[in-house]
This record gives structure tokens, C-alpha cells and sequence, in this order.
């Protein structure tokens, strides 16, 4: 039994404030154009989103191929100032007697997503912090946060992380969440449930670490394609069983093979024992009349 962690990125692109601010705005200015289609009379003029200024804001930074952090930070308050102001014509359209239910429920969880994500880069520009609890990385997916991994190339990944023990050469998918976790509590109760079946070592750390380079590999292990919360964990747990069926086959292959090769030996054995005694009876009768 042994007990180690990783994460499952998810099919995100890499996470950065501004871009994430851009596409915020873009989706404030899709609620207001349809805001604007249902509403009754049109007793006022359509909202200014000024949405081509914002834009060529944003890529006078985007573009750059290292922007200064005065930059930077000018190109965020710009977008922060834009959503502010989009998000206050929203709510002027909903006083008007616009209902959200013109909205589906994917745009109605978007506005509640892009709400959140003003509410926290406001926060971080304001107190000048590149940290905040319950960070949101992408629009699509607000349920994914950065998971510090401290790997040489990838410091950070987006993704689940997991725990996972092995026993027996099988892998079980001991906890996973979202959010980052230290594991070190995961294998203490695992330890302390199983320290009479197995002892924990380094070999079986790398043999679960093998489990995992394997998993990514050959079981999609290494990007999760699923966008929702709760399909993105089952396709993990599926992931897992995949594997210890995997094994479980292999296994079942070679101890057939094994089985096999015993039988073919045996009759090879008692053909051979077959043909020597009639030789052996034969040159016997051959030296008896000689």
C-alpha cells in the first residue's frame, strides 16, 4: 500500500488576469445585446458598451510580447472599468421590466460567473495581491482552481488533484477535489486502516508514480476534456477502473498463457516418453536374434 498525489489537468488554456477580463467583457456585451432584443416599447436607447475601444485596449497589451507591469495594470483597470460599466446596464435593463429569463441557464450561470470574476480582480487591483481564496481561472470551467505543484516547468497546473494507494498492484482513487489538499492526512489513515496487509516504501511510491505516468499516457489521464464538475470526476473515477481492469486482464492473459504452456509441455513430455520405450523394445529384439 502507498499513498502519493497528482493532478489531472483540465482542457483550459493558460489562465492569465487579463485575458480572463476580456472574455468577461465579451459575454456582458452578448447579455445586453439580447437584454436589449426582448425588451418591450425600446422606451430608451440602446446601452454604450464601447465594446471595439475595449477591444483594441486590450490587444495593445495582448499583443506585446513582454508588457510592462505599468502596462499590465492600466490594460486591467481599463477592462475592470468596462465590465463595471456593463454590468451596470444590465442591471438598468432588468429595472425596465427585462426579465432574466430571456436568458438561458448557461447565459444566466455565465452572468453569475462573470460577476464573481470583477468582484476578485477588483479586489487584487485594489490591494495590489496576486492571491485570493477561491480563485477563478476560467470562465467555462469556474470550478477549477491553480493547484501549486512546485514541478520544474509546470509550477502550476489547473486541474483536480487526487490521491490515489495501490495494493496489490491495483490503484484506488483515495480523495479528490478541486481544491488543493496535502495528502500526508490521506496516508495516514490509509496507513493506519491497511499497516497489516503492507508497509509503505519508497518502491511502491514509485510504482504509484508509475501508475500515474501510465495513466496519462495510454487511459487520458494526462487532460480531462469534460467540462462540468461532476463529469469531469466521473471521467477520472472511469479513468481509475479502466486501469485496474487493465490489470486485471493482463493478468488473466498471462496466467492463461502459463496454464497453457504447461499443458503443451506435458503432452510434449508423454509423446516423447511414448516413442522411446517401443525404440527401446525394438533394438532389444534386433540384438536377441543377432
Amino acid at each position: 500500500m502507498g499513498n502519493h498525489a497528482t493532478c489531472r489537468p483540465a482542457d483550459v488554456s493558460y489562465p492569465t488576469d487579463l485575458g480572463l477580463l476580456n472574455q468577461a467583457r465579451k459575454r456582458t456585451e452578448t447579455i445586453i445585446d439580447i437584454l436589449y432584443k426582448s425588451l418591450e416599447g425600446k422606451t430608451i436607447n440602446k446601452p454604450r458598451t464601447y465594446r471595439n475601444i475595449a477591444r483594441k485596449d486590450y490587444l495593445l497589451v495582448a499583443k506585446k510580447r513582454r508588457p510592462t507591469v505599468q502596462e499590465r495594470t492600466k490594460a486591467i483597470k481599463q477592462q475592470l472599468q468596462y465590465i463595471k460599466r456593463n454590468l451596470s446596464h444590465i442591471q438598468q435593463l432588468i429595472e425596465l421590466s427585462t426579465s432574466l429569463s430571456e436568458l438561458s441557464n448557461r447565459q444566466y450561470k455565465m452572468l453569475l460567473v462573470v460577476a464573481e470574476i470583477h468582484r476578485q480582480q477588483l479586489w487584487l487591483y485594489e490591494n495590489k495581491k496576486q492571491k485570493i481564496e477561491d480563485r477563478i481561472v476560467s470562465l467555462t470551467q469556474p470550478h477549477i482552481r491553480p493547484i501549486i505543484r512546485g514541478k520544474a516547468g509546470k509550477r502550476t497546473e489547473f486541474g483536480a488533484k487526487l490521491s490515489a494507494s495501490c495494493y496489490d498492484g491495483y490503484v484506488f482513487l483515495d480523495h479528490i477535489s478541486w481544491d488543493n489538499f496535502n495528502e500526508s492526512g490521506d496516508l495516514k489513515s490509509q496507513v493506519e486502516e491497511n499497516k497489516k496487509q503492507a508497509a509503505y516504501d519508497e518502491g511502491i511510491r514509485n510504482y504509484i508514480e508509475g501508475k500515474f505516468g501510465q495513466g496519462k499516457r495510454r487511459f487520458s489521464l494526462g487532460r480531462v476534456m469534460a467540462k462540468l464538475p461532476h463529469t469531469s470526476l466521473t471521467a477520472i473515477a472511469i479513468t481509475f477502473l479502466v486501469m485496474n481492469l487493465s490489470t486485471l486482464l493482463s493478468r488473466g492473459f498471462w496466467g492463461f498463457l502459463w496454464q497453457f504452456f504447461q499443458i503443451i509441455s506435458f503432452f510434449f513430455n508423454s509423446i516423447r516418453k511414448s516413442d522411446v520405450l517401443p525404440n527401446f523394445k525394438q533394438q532389444k529384439l534386433i540384438f536377441a536374434f543377432a
